[in-house]
């Protein structure tokens, strides 16, 4: 990953944050990093490690792009092949990680803003920006560049870029990284100077179309939580900048997206003003078993080293995993002291307080769970009641249908059971279990053809789904097709369906004639069910199916006598 480290004005910690951020990924996680320094004006990253301008003997990125300029004014027919990347020597190793990765160890390496030498200046202030993007098609030899550098073995490459506006603005936090960790103190011009790069990058066709990662991280920095107008610039920076975090982690809800910021994400990366590192060039992070306090300096460049990894690793940060409910709840008090009612219904959710959610008018969730729960104590009148508002709230919640046609089935209404099936198909078109309980309900209306067609569509969604299979051989058994109820139930029990599977192909053997068959899969049905009382309350019940084959009360009573006496 290439990440852009931007600050509209100096002073604000931005080299020193991206130094300790490779030192981090470098010894803590045995991440190879190449610094790569494109602050022309004041470049610096060396000095962090210890070097000086005259370690730095070979060319670096100014005189990259001189070279490719100068080829692009001689030569009449450009190629790719015509273009030049740096050499070997031009990358400065500059620190070796203590962990090892993989049998390699980290390491951080530089590619230098240029050779700073007495002509470095010069080159600096003549480069032509202009004729570089605009006639030489400098953007071009750019994406060129940028995958060059991601081939060359690194995890993590780290601009440092220059500070304001300026002509190659655009090519270090737009075009070249695909994350960008934007720095700022707290007053008015540094935070409109990173707002107005914040909008440019996220307003860019480069990144609306996705040729880069949309992610941006803003810091504030050089305040003090002691400072008398600490609450004043943090909320003008939360102000500002909160709506970039449902970016970086989807899962926030974005009515609580400031609160969050507030809380979570700024309490996590706020670089305060601190003398003790405000002189000097300082690593916080030197070797890999060093113990981190919590809330130290060190300890945010760690936080901000860890969200990016999290971007690299698993395209978003975690920060909605952090909030307990104790802080839901909280965030339910405020709204209630706002009078903001939906939205305290909403954090009392998320803190698990149904009871409460529904006293300030409730969610769907809260409603679905309420259902749920006279569901399981066998009031469906109260379940259906409680689902209804569930859907009053969020009319595509195809589970709330899904379980409305649930109760309905269990209070005998078949009708209105498959009326919210098909509610709940239409919303998710691929809700198997749908299918497979509409079947159910065709199947106690006596619709047999229609249980097996809903049937067939729940296997096409869900072909290992043993209950399906299940009920099909029984629908067969019922319309008199023996061989497909074999078929199906063979298939169930294959599935995992021993306890219901046995006993309806019990039925078939004994429908066949052959009573030994039948006990034989009555006894693997009764050892398989788990509630015993169930199997011989299905027995019962499933003798008016097996009577049309001609078997007499007699018969049938006689074969459970086998059983019983086989069982005994």
């Amino acid at each position: 990953m290439i990440i852009s480290f931007y600050s509209y004005k100096g002073g604000v910690g931005r080299s020193q944050l991206c130094a300790n951020i490779a030192a981090y990924l470098c010894v803590k996680k045995g991440k190879k990093v190449l610094l790569w320094d494109w602050d022309f004006e004041a470049p610096g990253l060396h000095y962090f490690f210890g070097k000086t301008n005259q370690d730095i003997q070979h060319d670096g990125t100014i005189e990259l792009l001189q070279n490719y300029c100068n080829m692009m004014r001689s030569t009449p027919l450009v190629t790719a092949d015509n273009y030049s990347f740096p050499s070997s020597e031009s990358i400065l190793h500059l620190k070796e990680g203590e962990m090892t990765r993989e049998d390699t160890q980290g390491k951080i390496d530089l590619m230098p803003g240029g050779n700073y030498n007495q002509e470095f200046a010069y080159k600096v202030n003549t480069f032509n920006w202009f004729e570089f993007y605009e006639l030489l098609d400098g953007k071009t030899y750019i994406e060129s560049l940028k995958v060059w550098v991601k081939n060359l073995g690194y995890d993590y490459i780290l601009i440092d870029s220059r500070t304001g506006i300026n002509d190659y603005t655009g090519l270090c936090n737009i075009q070249l990284p695909d994350t960008n960790v934007v720095v700022m103190a707290a007053n008015e011009q540094n935070i409109c100077g990173c707002k107005r790069i914040i909008d440019q990058i996220a307003a860019a066709e480069y990144t609306k179309q996705g040729f880069r990662l949309p992610y941006i991280l803003p810091i504030l920095s050089r305040i003090s939580t002691n400072h008398p107008d600490i609450v004043k610039w943090s909320d003008r920076f939360v102000a500002e900048f909160q709506n970039l975090l449902p970016v970086l982690d989807p899962t926030i809800d974005e009515r609580f997206a400031q609160a969050i910021f507030r809380d979570f994400y700024l309490d996590k990366t706020l670089l305060e003003d601190n003398p003790l590192f405000s002189a000097g060039e300082n690593i916080l992070i030197t070797h890999a078993s060093q113990t981190i306090p919590r809330g130290s300096f060190a300890a945010k460049y760690t936080y901000i080293s860890e969200y990016l990894l999290q971007l690299t690793e698993q395209k978003t940060i975690d920060i909605s995993a952090q909030i307990d409910a104790q802080m839901w709840l909280s965030y339910a008090k405020d709204a209630v002291h706002t009078g903001d009612r939906a939205k305290a219904a909403i954090a009392y959710e998320y803190a698990g307080n149904l009871e409460k959610s529904i006293e300030y008018g409730g969610t769907a969730t809260a409603y679905l769970e309420k259902g749920n729960t006279f569901f399981v104590k066998g009031n469906y009148d109260a379940a259906i009641e409680n689902y209804k508002k569930a859907i009053a709230i969020k009319p595509d919640d195809h589970e709330a249908f899904y379980n409305m046609g649930n109760a309905y089935g269990n209070k005998g209404d078949d009708d209105a059971a498959i009326e919210n099936y098909k509610k709940a198909i239409a919303i998710k078109p691929d809700k198997h279990e749908a299918f497979n309980n509409m079947g159910v309900a065709y199947e106690k209306k006596g619709d047999y053809d229609a249980a097996i067609e809903n049937y067939k569509k729940a296997i096409a969604i869900k072909p290992d789904d043993h209950e399906v299979f299940n009920g099909m051989g029984f629908a067969y058994l019922k319309i008199g097709d023996l061989h497909l109820a074999e078929q199906n139930l063979k298939q169930a029990i294959a599935l995992g369906g021993i306890a219901f599977g046995n006993m309806n192909l019990g039925h078939i053997y004994l429908a066949k004639g052959d009573p030994a068959a039948a006990i034989a899969c009555y006894t693997v049905s009764l050892a398989a069910m788990k509630d015993k009382a169930a199997f011989w309350t299905g027995m019962q019940d499933d003798y008016a199916y097996i009577a049309q084959y001609g078997i007499s009360l007699e018969q049938y009573e006689g074969v459970i006598a086998k059983l019983n006496r086989a069982i005994e």
